[in-house]
Parts: structure tokens; C-alpha cells; sequence
């Protein structure tokens, strides 16, 4: 298994590019040192050595960079052994899952258990995916697919089932989800594949037409499904709440039904000391007979 993070990780590239600002400013005076203690030194072999250990050394840090990642995760996990498992955040795990935590611990004990004692060392000895902020996406195993993160992964684990039942569009297969302390944790199957972000480049104009076609029909497939008339707007699992990020991350009160309902709450957490004539000119312009 790799052991290196791919470069696809907008946190990764960001973290490596600061680690080669600071790597060729400490380079730079090592050669301006070198040059002011003896001028007539040889720089042929002093460039040569810089050029010989520059990717070992970047090499260094990237494995740093990963196995800290990592060992946070892990180390978070442990932190929640003993705190309690929210059952409104649960969702059975798949005997996948626990089969392989059960080849960790050698021995059979109740799913929570199995999790408490079995997910660190898998956590440590995976391949870190993408990660950014304080959510990491891991990869357990060639079929199993870890997404850690503070805020519950519930609603994505209905969307994807969801996904899978009225679509054609291939997406991950739910594994289960438990909440434990204040970290979500969602297992999928691993698809493995490049991201566009890294074979764009390299593709044809014609395969890069393909692909975009794909994507089209695939959004086209979602935006037919029709919004069952009376179900709550929102989540598809409870509590049914909307989210937005007009100025701040803010969650309506559960069961929205109507799009004029929903209008209402975008404009329920206005600026301070924004005039109620402002807010209700905004909510002239909102059209209340939008398709969902």
C-alpha cells in the first residue's frame, strides 16, 4: 500500500509549498554561507550535494506531513473510547467493516467495542486521502473507505443510499455510521480511479467532451427526480432541517415544507440593525412557485 499522500489534497499542496519556501530560503544561505567564508570554493560540488538530498528531503516532510495526519486521527479516536455513542447519529455498520475489525482484534465483541479497539491501528495504518481543516477521508483497506469528521455524516450516508435507489449515477455504497463524542465517523466502499483534477491535462479534447457529457447527464438524472408534494425540504433523514451560508452557517427549525417557507428562513438571521422595509423588499423579489 502507498504510502504517500496524494497530491490532489488542497491542504497537502498547500503544506508542501510552504515546506519548499522554507527549504530553499535555509538552501539559499547555505549557498550564500558557503560562498562568503571561501569564494573560490568549488560550487559544482556544492550544488551537486543540494541537488541529491533536495528530494529526499521534501520526500521526508511529505511522510512527516501523512503520518501526523494520521496519528491525529488516531489519537482522537482513542480520546473517544470512553465517551458515549449517540444512537440518533447511528447507523448499522456493515459486516465488512467488521469483519476486518474482527481480523484486527482476533476475537469477537460488540460493535462498539470492536470500533473502540479496532479503528485506531486501522485509522494508523491507512492511506490518508484528502484532508482538510479537521476532516480526513482514509482509506482502511482496498475496499473501505473511513470519512472523519466533527459534524455528523447521517445525512450523507441517506443521500448516498438515496442516490443509489433513484439513480444510475455510480457513487460509494454506504457501510454504516456511528457518532462517537463529537466525531462522526462514515464508512463507504473505496472506487478506486484518478481524480479529474489530476488526468484532465493529459486527456484528449474528445475524452475531455466525454467526460463532461457524462457529468451533464448525470446532474440532468438528479435534477428530474421530483420533490414529493407535503415531504419536509431539507435532509432526507430527521430532523428535516435546511441549511444555509448567506452570511453565517444557519439550520431552520425542523419540517419546511413550502419553497415560501423556506424563503422565509433565508431571511430569518439578517445583518444587525437591518430595516424590516429592506427585508420585506427582499422577500417581494423571492418567487414562491419554484420547482423543488
Amino acid at each position: 500500500m502507498s504510502r504517500t499522500l496524494p497530491p490532489t489534497s488542497t491542504s497537502f499542496q498547500q503544506t508542501m509549498k510552504e515546506i519548499r519556501i522554507n527549504l530553499n530560503k535555509s538552501i539559499s544561505r547555505k549557498i550564500s554561507k558557503a560562498v562568503e567564508m571561501d569564494p573560490s570554493l568549488d560550487m559544482e560540488a556544492l550544488l551537486k550535494d543540494i541537488v541529491e538530498s533536495y528530494p529526499k528531503r521534501l520526500s521526508t516532510a511529505e511522510e512527516d506531513y501523512r503520518i501526523g495526519i494520521l496519528k491525529k486521527a488516531r489519537d482522537e479516536s482513542q480520546r473517544n473510547e470512553k465517551r458515549p455513542v449517540s444512537q440518533a447519529q447511528h447507523q448499522p455498520i456493515s459486516s465488512t467493516v467488521l469483519d476486518v475489525l474482527r481480523d484486527k482484534q482476533d476475537q469477537t465483541e460488540d460493535t462498539l467495542s470492536l470500533l473502540r479497539a479496532g479503528l485506531p491501528s486501522l485509522i494508523d495504518s491507512g492511506r490518508c486521502l484528502h484532508s482538510l481543516a479537521s476532516r480526513q477521508i482514509i482509506q482502511l483497506t482496498h475496499k473501505i473507505v473511513l470519512k472523519v469528521s466533527p459534524i455528523s455524516s447521517v445525512g450523507e450516508s441517506h443521500l448516498l443510499n438515496y442516490l443509489i435507489e433513484h439513480t444510475s449515477i455510480p457513487v460509494p455504497t454506504p457501510l454504516g455510521h456511528v457518532t462517537i463524542g463529537h466525531l462522526s465517523y462514515l464508512f463507504v466502499t473505496y472506487i478506486p480511479g484518478d481524480t479529474l483534477k489530476t488526468r484532465w491535462s493529459d486527456m484528449s479534447i474528445q475524452q475531455n467532451i466525454t467526460i463532461t457529457n457524462s457529468l451533464d447527464e448525470m446532474l440532468k438524472e438528479m435534477r428530474r427526480i421530483c420533490h414529493a408534494e407535503g415531504a419536509p425540504l431539507g435532509t432526507l433523514c430527521p430532523p428535516h432541517v435546511c441549511k444555509h451560508l448567506v452570511r453565517a452557517l444557519s439550520i431552520s427549525q425542523p419540517d419546511i415544507r413550502t419553497v415560501a417557507s423556506f424563503h422565509d428562513f433565508l431571511l430569518s438571521d439578517p445583518y444587525p440593525n437591518t430595516s424590516s422595509s429592506y427585508l420585506r423588499w427582499l422577500r417581494s423579489l423571492m418567487k414562491d412557485d419554484y420547482r423543488v
